[in-house]
């Protein structure tokens, strides 16, 4: 298992902030992860802001961990009261680097004039995505931990993973009722995640408002698929590799060698129909390879 990196967004923790010299706050920030080779990672920056009167601009700024801050040749114009979205350049940090965000806000267009730190509102969203980690990674079982400082009923948790560190989609819906809670550390364990994935928390309030937690990749280096077979309830259980052998054919042989029941796996555990008392083989096709379990009815 290894993860992309840990990520401290400093000044975003809570999901909205207000500046100290203009009406502007961001309503949803994410670090995007374009690619990752050699021991570094690139990403970009992904920010909304509201500016509520007047005009401004937005400058940002990060910080590989123990470096000195950089700022970003982009510079984000607001002439008119608007939410926009925006999206960064490109930067690129070793793999295992801690970040810091920061955004300054600027009371001229072009990243000119007075300045002031886009700062947070107060507990909009009292939550610490940067500390979201996995955890007791068993086969294809793993958990997911976070920081809650507060227990806003409405929050919404999604759990979103990708194959390719770019697009995601939500494999879970959890409420404050569904997850596990210790003191102000929560956490969610999970099946059938697959071998290899990235994985990040989306956090939305009862407004809409949307915080996003770093992107942590997960790979559990496991291909063997095991069967497990229990006579008193007649069912077939696998571990391992299953995401490897979804949709492939699961046949029982009889010591004749004739099929006398087959399906396609379509989850990790299959009910055998009444069967004479004998010796049966379960088999599963995998890759050209076949994997057998001796089983007695």
């Amino acid at each position: 298992m290894k993860y992309l990196c840990t990520v401290a967004l400093w000044g975003i923790s809570f999901i909205a902030g207000y500046s100290q010299c203009k009406q502007i706050f961001y309503s949803a920030v994410s670090l995007d992860l374009i690619s990752s080779s050699g021991g570094n990672n690139t990403y970009t920056i992904t920010a909304t802001f509201t500016l509520n009167n007047g005009n401004a601009s937005v400058k940002p700024y990060y910080t590989p961990g123990g470096g000195a801050e950089v700022a970003l040749a982009d510079c984000w114009n607001f002439p008119t009261p608007s939410t926009q979205t925006y999206t960064s350049s490109q930067f690129t940090v070793p793999s295992n680097a801690t970040v810091s965000l920061r955004f300054i806000a600027h009371a001229n267009p072009n990243c000119g004039g007075t300045t002031c730190e886009i700062l947070p509102a107060g507990s909009q969203l009292a939550l610490d995505l940067t500390q979201f980690k996995i955890s007791d990674v068993v086969r294809e079982r793993a958990c997911f931990n976070w920081h809650v400082e507060l227990q806003e009923p409405n929050t919404l948790f999604h759990l979103e993973r990708s194959m390719d560190g770019k697009h995601f989609s939500t494999f879970a819906t959890l409420t404050f009722n569904e997850i596990s809670l210790q003191g102000s550390e929560a956490s969610y364990c999970a099946n059938h995640l697959g071998v290899e994935n990235y994985y990040r928390l989306k956090a939305v309030s009862n407004e809409g408002l949307t915080l996003f937690s770093p992107i942590r990749y997960l790979n559990i280096q496991t291909s063997r698929v095991d069967i497990q077979f229990s006579p008193l309830s007649r069912q077939i259980r696998l571990s391992g590799g299953v995401d490897e052998v979804f949709s492939k054919p699961l046949s029982v042989i009889n010591a004749y060698g004739q099929v006398v029941f087959q399906e396609y796996i379509k989850s990790d555990r299959t009910g055998l129909p009444e069967l004479p008392k004998g010796i049966y083989f379960v088999r599963i096709e995998k890759e050209g390879e076949s994997i057998l379990k001796k089983i007695a009815l």
